[in-house]
């Protein structure tokens, strides 16, 4: 089945860029599902805008792109862009939310003077008020809660793709990946004792069995070390006797004779990746619910072919704290 990708925007004002995420859509083998487009079934016994919201029912992915025009405002005085969100987020279907940047600067410098409102001017919004709350509402949601935002439609087709390729990994891990949450702790118990035969000597077989439980555990961080360690060594059952011996994240990458390079240009990993350079490319925002998420910094690492590992300061600075994590959870007393 091909998935249908439900594109939802204020029509007027983000034609251009309406235009380049559904070719986008289509470049990757979706199908994009857009008013404007008649790619809506309208149906005789229901409006044009609950036929809207009801097509929202037939499509796996959502695209939810904010500019500064808040929308027509249907029946319950929110626009229909804002309804659609919420009937999206109702019917359980996964969210890309893609925001201009000035518009979060303008949500920061409103939260901020809140009380001088009257004296605060917004170029080019036309309800602002309505526009910061409809953006609060997303990020207070317990989930479909992340903001990506762009400077111009190139910015806002790569954080497409690289959402689009998370969404479609996870539901591939989901799908065929035997280790639900109720096996994982049978599955960490059979990898022990195979170990054990392997090796018997003091505490190594229990060490052995926490480290696999936690490397197994369905937490974002350790999934994405998780991830990293398997790219470079095809198996945790390489990895974990080596996570034992060191004692940091960098004496870690040595034994696994990994190059490490610090970077920030974010343009050349992702030309690296599309060109195949990179074997693999992860890109979040790092999880902190006591900082707003559209001030949260955001991690980004790969890995070349050679062993080459390339991250970004805070991923390094995640990966260290992840490292220390590990390290605590496989204490023997």
């Amino acid at each position: 089945m091909i998935p249908n990708v439900f594109i939802s925007s204020t029509i007027q004002d983000l034609h251009h860029l309406r235009d380049s995420i559904r070719e986008t859509v289509i470049d990757l083998g979706y199908s994009p599902v857009m008013s404007d487009y008649g790619d809506i079934g309208y149906l005789p016994t229901i409006s044009v805008e609950e036929s809207c919201y009801a097509s929202l029912g037939d499509c796996q992915i959502a695209i939810l792109i904010m500019g500064k025009r808040y929308g027509s405002k249907a029946q319950n005085n929110l626009s229909v862009t804002h309804n659609e969100f919420r009937t999206a987020k109702d019917k359980a279907i996964p969210i890309i939310t893609i925001v201009e940047k000035e518009i979060m600067t303008f949500k920061r410098v409103y939260e901020e003077n809140k009380s001088e409102l009257n004296n605060q001017v917004f170029p080019g919004m036309e309800a602002p008020l309505e526009t910061f709350s409809f953006l609060q509402e997303i990020m207070e949601s317990p989930l479909n809660n992340g903001i990506l935002s762009f400077d111009g439609v190139s910015e806002a087709r790569n954080h497409l793709k690289m959402q689009l390729a998370h969404i479609f990994g996870d539901l591939l891990r989901r799908k065929f990946d035997p280790l639900k949450n109720q096996l994982i702790d049978i599955y960490s118990e059979i990898k022990t004792l195979r170990h054990e035969l392997l090796a018997k000597k003091g505490n190594e077989p229990l060490r052995y069995l926490k480290a696999t439980r936690y490397l197994l555990s369905e937490d974002r961080r350790t999934s994405d070390f998780r991830i990293f360690l398997e790219t470079l060594q095809r198996s945790i059952d390489n990895a974990i006797p080596k996570m034992l011996e060191s004692k940091t994240f960098d004496e870690l990458l040595e034994k696994l004779e990994a190059k490490l390079e610090i970077t920030e240009d974010r343009p050349n990993l992702m030309e690296s990746f599309e060109k195949g350079e990179l074997l693999t490319l992860h890109e979040g925002v790092v999880d902190d619910p006591h900082i707003p998420i559209e001030e949260r910094e955001i991690y980004r690492w790969g890995i070349s072919v050679g062993r080459q590992v390339i991250m970004n300061k805070v991923a390094k600075r995640r990966f260290n704290y992840i490292f220390e994590e590990f390290l605590k959870e496989t204490i023997v007393i």
